[in-house]
């Protein structure tokens, strides 16, 4: 007859409710009725759900079923500060929420600096874009480096750029999904470059517009999103530079 959440004094209704495979006015299956609490415990929220089936009183053939969740932080906020022979003072700050606002949705803010390095990155990803779980993502990113200050090699680059990626349910627990990116950057060499530094530089120039192309496929059986106790999670990802833009590259990752 009618599915409740209790303890959820965070999480909006709407995010658990969409994670429900037992639908309200339907029969009632056992098997969809584990399914959804399992769903729920993936999301990472909660530490711990407990479901509950109820009669409803004088009716003979309909049920009340009861999730009761017990909520979790499910975000982290850190800094550090540090001193390494060679790199200097290291600073770095960092903001990660995967349940804004109790909304579901996932915002990462990272700083890093150093005496060779500052970065920023950014970064957005809305879960249920669309009501079938259609998921998509937006980061920025902006990053300097220097290499001739810690001895590496006589050369720098800065680079920034922006992608946008959209992910696709095919079953209840894999996901193909693809992106879109795009980097501008720039190399520029010191008075000691290497000879290989200098020869790329000599043949290809020194500014390079990229744009890239992700491919990605995902499959995860595992019981809970933090802290899991059993299943196991993979992920394929095919990353190359489109035609046309000013160096071309793959790279394949698996994890």
């Amino acid at each position: 007859r009618r599915i409740e959440f209790r303890g959820n004094t965070k999480t909006q209704d709407e995010v658990l409710r969409r994670e429900m495979r037992q639908m309200e006015g339907s029969s009632a299956n056992n098997s969809l009725i584990d399914l959804s609490k399992v769903r729920l415990e993936r999301l990472g929220f909660f530490k711990g759900v407990e479901v509950e089936t109820i009669p409803v009183p004088d009716v003979n053939d309909q049920i009340d079923v009861v999730y009761t969740v017990e909520e979790q932080p499910s975000g982290s906020v850190g800094a550090s500060i540090g001193y390494a022979q060679g790199y200097g003072t290291v600073l770095g700050a960092n903001l990660s929420e995967n349940n804004f606002l109790g909304t579901g949705k996932k915002v990462t803010v990272a700083v890093n600096r150093s005496t060779y390095q500052d970065s920023l990155n950014l970064s957005f990803t809305e879960p249920y874009f669309t009501v079938d779980g259609v998921s998509v993502g937006y980061s920025i990113f902006s990053r300097e480096t220097d290499y001739d200050q810690i001895n590496v090699s006589s050369y720098s680059t800065n680079s920034q750029g922006a992608n946008v990626n959209w992910g696709y349910p095919i079953s209840e627990t894999s996901r193909i999904g693809f992106g879109l990116g795009f980097e501008g950057l720039d190399i520029q060499s010191g008075n000691y470059a290497s000879r290989v530094i200098r020869n790329f530089i000599t043949e290809n120039g020194n500014e390079f517009d990229v744009f890239n192309l992700n491919l990605n496929w995902s499959k995860s059986t595992l019981n809970r999103g933090m802290f899991a106790t059993r299943g196991q999670s993979q992920r394929l990802a095919i990353n190359f530079a489109m035609p046309g833009s000013d160096m071309e590259y793959y790279k394949a990752t698996y994890r």
